[in-house]
């Protein structure tokens, strides 16, 4: 059975501002980038870092925000003593069904 490559996830990196940022390019069959990921400047992890952290979803372009991906805080306690993470995911109810699983399997590339 032949397999076809349906979607793809590329992640690079950029520098901005001094600091290091994600980007995830989310790409279609044809390797066109339909979305973007940008993440935040500074990515902790465990219970010092009390604040959500947002992974912004862009347009093909970059300019427009259409969604986001967050790693959302548990609280001092779980964070300590656990490795389970907490994600929220939200992006346009008209984007194509197989695009909305390429945003979810971003959250695995995150975490």
């Amino acid at each position: 059975v032949p397999v076809c490559l349906l979607l793809r996830l590329e992640s690079t990196w950029m520098n901005r501002c001094s600091a290091w940022v994600a980007q995830y390019d989310l790409l279609d069959a044809s390797r066109n980038t339909v979305l973007k990921i940008e993440g935040p400047c500074c990515i902790c992890n465990g219970p010092c870092c009390c604040f959500d952290q947002v992974f912004r979803l862009k347009s093909a372009d970059g300019m427009a925000n259409v969604g986001h991906v967050s790693k959302q805080y548990s609280g001092f306690i779980k964070e300590m003593y656990t490795d389970a993470d907490n994600f929220g995911v939200t992006f346009p109810l008209d984007l194509d069904a197989k695009m909305k699983a390429v945003v979810v399997g971003a959250v695995f590339l995150i975490d």
